[in-house]
């Protein structure tokens, strides 16, 4: 009885130790290189773009104002946005009160754009967010009113800067719904009756995106 435990004990160690040595040696991975640096873009680079208009609310010289526009640019990896935007004011804006004679025939004017980029989260998502930020420069004018036209009298150049917070929505392969609440930081502003404070502020809107994500 001993002989025969010993022999299946020796039988099942020779096994075992077949069985190990025939087992393949588990991969190691490739060593990093030392010099090697983590960036942003690593890997293939993917190449798109979109464009398309858009809309929001605002607020200039205490008044409640429409601005209409659009953006767009080359998009990097499905993520990174490098292009350019702009818009201006849509309806008719009093000026301040005693800025300019005749100030029932004028009206203020705003428009403004520049450098736009926008870093998306997670693009592949049915819903998903991205952050982005406008530089740039505008124009306000007092402007007389001549029927449905109207002339510049006074004009101010200003610096905008304008970061925003956005929620997207994928409504197809070539279309994505855009959300965003961002707020519009002005400087330079010199024109008789305002200041920063009355043009800058929050801005909220919507934008259609077309192209390839």
């Amino acid at each position: 009885m001993k002989v025969m435990v010993r022999l299946l004990t020796m039988t099942l160690w020779l096994v075992s130790t077949t069985a190990l040595a025939q087992a393949p040696a588990a991969p190691v991975p490739a060593p990093t290189p030392s010099g090697a640096d983590e960036t942003l873009l690593a890997g293939p680079i993917t190449h798109g773009g979109f464009g398309g208009p858009m809309v929001a609310y605002t607020r200039l010289n205490g008044e409640d104002a429409v601005l209409v526009g659009g953006r767009g640019g080359w998009l990097i990896n499905h993520r990174l946005l490098i292009g350019g935007g702009g818009w201006g004011i849509a309806n008719r804006i009093s000026v301040p009160a005693g800025a300019i004679a005749s100030e029932a025939e004028h009206r203020l004017t705003f428009g403004y754009g520049g450098f736009w980029t926008e870093y998306i989260v997670q693009p592949s998502r049915l819903v998903h967010g991205s952050v982005g930020l406008l530089i740039g420069g505008g124009e306000l004018q007092y402007a007389r009113v001549h029927g449905d036209s109207m002339t510049a009298v006074v004009s101010d150049p200003v610096f905008v800067m304008e970061p925003s917070l956005n929620a997207e929505v994928n409504l197809a392969s070539f279309v994505r719904l855009t959300l965003s609440a961002g707020y519009r930081f002005v400087a330079g502003v010199d024109l008789n009756g305002l200041d920063a404070g009355d043009v800058a502020g929050f801005v909220g809107g919507a934008m259609l995106k077309f192209g390839s994500f």
